[in-house]
């Protein structure tokens, strides 16, 4: 009996080492390689690690062509309904930027320290004469557009009989070298066609008499300006007095800075009478810059005697002139 066992599992032995062999040898391929026999999947793994995407995916972007314009003009929107566009080449992305308002709908649009120059700007203004009268808050300041820049913009304004008017709100054309004719022009069209404007900025544009005439009309026209900024120019003699004639006549304004200009530089202190006038008048500026206008000590008594009778004015500056403010906000 044990030898008969004995016999039994040599048999065992022999026939499994057969199958193996055969298995072996059914794995060889003609080229001599041998596959490597595959584990078995478990069917109950403790673990699965997750599925690692590969750095190299050169997938195609489903970026929109509105993201991808703005990705090539470094285009920035706060919300739904503003957009910044920087750093933008003079003339050559006209075209792009011109269908990017068209295909982002947006009421607020900031082009400030483009370097447009005049043909940017010329060239933008002709290709979506359209949608800039749907905005409501303009920014172009710091684009050296000109005179002629200025001019083509001032026309842009214009719009036919039955056509719908500018929605313009906020118009910054601030250190943009207009020059003082160019000026005239502007304010002449911005009385006439931006009716609901309530801040005008024109700083460092080079204004002179011409342009504060043209100033003193939109003051007077423009019914809702709230906010008017015209600091930095070349303000002075008659141009001087007849700004101060437009403040008289303004009944909207809450916030104005002329500072360094040269109000006080005038025959007769005419234009320092007109500005007493003015502050005379007015029942609701709340803020006033005059800063650095060549005011001598006469000229400050003659704008206190029209400040003494003005109880709305909340805030004056008046750095840079002859005169002081004192603690109670008088000019002494």
């Amino acid at each position: 009996q044990v030898v008969s066992c004995l016999l039994s599992l040599k048999v065992e032995d022999e026939t499994s080492e057969g199958k193996i062999n055969d298995d072996s040898k059914n794995n060889e391929r003609t080229d001599g390689n041998v596959y490597k026999a595959k584990k078995p999947k478990d069917l109950y793994p403790l673990y699965s690690p997750p599925k690692v995407e590969s750095k190299n995916n050169n997938k195609p972007s489903s970026k929109s062509t509105v993201e991808r314009k703005r990705g090539s003009l470094n285009i920035k929107s706060r919300s739904q309904s503003t957009l910044y566009i920087q750093k933008t080449p003079h003339a050559n992305n006209v075209t792009t930027m011109e269908n990017t308002i068209k295909s982002f709908p947006t009421t607020k649009l900031c082009m400030s320290g483009n370097k447009l120059g005049y043909q940017g700007i010329d060239a933008f203004i002709n290709k979506s004469s359209d949608s800039l009268r749907m905005l409501k808050y303009l920014d172009i300041s710091s684009n050296s557009i000109g005179p002629k820049g200025c001019q083509a913009f001032a026309r842009a304004l214009r719009c036919d009989k039955g056509a719908s008017p500018s929605l313009l709100e906020y118009l910054n054309l601030s250190n943009n070298k207009m020059g003082d004719k160019s000026v005239q022009l502007l304010c002449r069209y911005i009385a006439r066609f931006t009716l609901q404007l309530k801040t005008l900025i024109l700083d460092n544009n080079l204004i002179a008499q011409r342009g504060a005439t043209g100033l003193s009309t939109t003051m007077a026209r423009l019914k809702q300006l709230k906010h008017l900024s015209i600091k930095g120019n070349q303000i002075a003699h008659e141009g001087a007095a007849t700004l101060g004639g437009g403040l008289a006549k303004n009944k909207s304004l809450t916030y104005l800075d002329v500072s360094y200009n040269a109000l006080g530089k005038c025959e007769d202190r005419r234009s320092t009478h007109s500005w007493a006038r003015g502050l005379r008048k007015h029942k609701n500026l709340l803020h006033l810059i005059f800063s650095y206008n060549l005011f001598d000590y006469e000229d400050c008594r003659i704008l206190a005697d029209g400040l003494s009778k003005n109880n709305i004015l909340l805030g004056i500056h008046f750095d840079g002139n002859e005169g002081q403010i004192n603690a109670r906000g008088h000019i002494i």
